[in-house]
């Protein structure tokens, strides 16, 4: 029984129809990037069917093997830069049609307050569901969540996010968590770690910019996310950037202060078997890490980090 199930998700994602799916979708979300008008592409997509054919029989082969990565470097508005690889179209018709079959049952077991990279999985043109909506919406809710606190005292919101997120994550234990997600089938997770960018000094990381990688890291976070939920009051994430609620017990300032502390040596301490960390807390709350009481900082919580609806 297991070994028909798992010829049948081979099936299902190595084939024309699916194939056929996965190349409207990539074309469909080019735009921007390095391929966008390219005349391959065009060339592709004339002779269509007989191109896919093609690429399910290489993807099929022990010898397949992706292209290299396009590197760029993106900078963000702190005026730091970060990596960001793209895969060539073909292969990204490949690792669509992957998507698209396990893609679905991935996202819906990863914790329904995590908002971004969500797979829009009713679309077909569509890989994620639009991010300004979704951040919007992470927002929104996070706003009237916190509402519900404000007049109680002992109600603290942690804003942090962790550093360096998608270089840090571990892919052989990415793989075991797929594995515990019921991706097992060893075609699957074989072709999944060919799309692993090698660095330099030989370590595999997950590479920032691909579609499958965002999945995949929401995926890295599940038991993050189960962990955080049994901490606090609620939680709410969009990728790396974490907002948590919780309660102290405690009446004074300084012993609120050790429960905060003792609260984020527990999510490092976590974070720590899954090679990730967040940034670190200062006092003066001028780090990637801050902490508000949501009653006594609430305008300037307001006014910083959240969206009034």
């Amino acid at each position: 029984m297991v070994q028909k199930s798992e010829e049948s998700i081979v099936n299902r994602i190595f084939n024309l129809e699916n194939f056929q799916k996965a190349f409207e979708k990539v074309k469909n979300n080019i735009v921007g990037s390095i391929f966008d008008g390219d005349i391959e592409v065009e060339n592709f997509e004339r002779n269509r069917d007989f191109h896919l054919l093609i690429l399910i029989e290489k993807a099929l082969s022990e010898n397949y093997q992706r292209y290299p990565y396009s590197k760029y470097e993106r900078v963000k508005l702190s005026g730091k830069s970060r990596a960001i690889y793209e895969l060539h179209y073909t292969d990204r018709i490949i690792i669509q049609s992957i998507l698209n079959i396990i893609g679905p049952d991935l996202d819906a077991k990863i914790y329904k307050k995590s908002y971004g990279n969500r797979l829009d999985v009713k679309s077909n043109q569509y890989i994620f569901k639009d991010w300004r909506k979704q951040y919007r919406k992470c927002q929104t809710d996070l706003y009237n969540e916190v509402q519900k606190y404000v007049d109680d005292p002992f109600y603290y919101l942690i804003n942090t996010d962790i550093k360096d997120f998608y270089d840090c994550i571990l892919t052989d234990k990415l793989i075991e968590i797929l594995g515990e997600f019921d991706v097992t089938n060893q075609k699957i997770q074989d072709l999944l770690k060919k799309f692993f960018f090698k660095t330099d000094d030989g370590n595999q990381i997950l590479p920032q910019g691909p579609a499958y990688s965002h999945l995949l890291a929401n995926i890295y976070l599940n038991k993050f996310d189960d962990f955080i939920i049994s901490k606090s009051e609620c939680y709410f994430r969009y990728v790396d950037d974490i907002w948590i609620i919780f309660k102290v017990n405690r009446s004074s300032e300084r012993k609120n202060t050790e429960e905060i502390s003792d609260l984020i040596n527990e999510i490092n301490s976590f974070l720590g078997s899954y090679n990730l960390k967040i940034h670190k807390y200062s006092n003066n709350n001028e780090g990637k890490t801050k902490i508000y009481n949501i009653k006594a900082d609430h305008e300037e919580l307001i006014g910083k980090i959240l969206v009034k609806t």
